[in-house]
């Protein structure tokens, strides 16, 4: 926190203070009264400008702000919050599904999703672990946040999604599908 009176003197004047940062994605800024918050939110430097404007006139003061890895705000990965099921689909039939409900920053960071088909599928049993059929199906990332699915082959796939946060820091999840065959008219 700054105390801007102590560096501008406006009086007898009523001052009105603002500030802007050069990188926001670096230093966010933010002015209450005449308090100067600095808040150093990303590895990186940015120049600061505080303008005071009175009905005398407008001045204003720059200063660089860096924020090293002791002061940076701490970039925590995402989290995958678990899909409740499988979905199952006919062969040759898709879905599309918004998957940002399953991934969260604890920054409350947008996220940058990527997803594809993974590898097989363990049917999970008290007497050990089989191998599913093994099925396929068409992915895509169809916008910011959400994913296209096609069963192309019967069987259970695994559809895997990377959610990445700002910081290149990621989070793996997996959606099952089955495959069903297709519906005969």
């Amino acid at each position: 926190m700054v105390h801007l009176g102590a560096h501008f003197k406006a009086y007898p004047f009523e001052p009105t203070f603002e500030a802007i940062s050069s990188s926001p994605g670096s230093v966010e800024v933010s002015v209450s009264g005449d308090t100067l918050a600095i808040d150093g939110v990303d590895l990186g430097s940015a120049l600061v400008t505080v303008s005071v404007s009175t009905e005398a006139g407008l001045a204003t003061q720059e200063f660089k702000v860096v924020v090293d890895a002791p002061t940076a705000r701490l970039n925590s990965a995402p989290v995958f919050q678990g899909f409740s099921s499988r979905k199952v689909i006919p062969q040759g039939i898709g879905f599309s599904l918004d998957i940002s409900p399953y991934f969260l920053d604890p920054e409350e960071d947008p996220l940058a999703y990527a997803a594809k088909q993974g590898g097989p599928v363990l049917i999970v049993r008290f007497s050990g672990d089989i191998p599913a059929p093994i099925g396929e199906a068409a992915v895509s990332v169809a916008s910011a946040s959400r994913i296209d699915v096609r069963g192309t082959r019967t069987g259970f796939a695994r559809v895997t999604i990377t959610a990445t946060d700002p910081g290149g820091l990621p989070v793996h999840g997996d959606l099952i599908v089955e495959v069903t065959p297709p519906v005969r008219r």
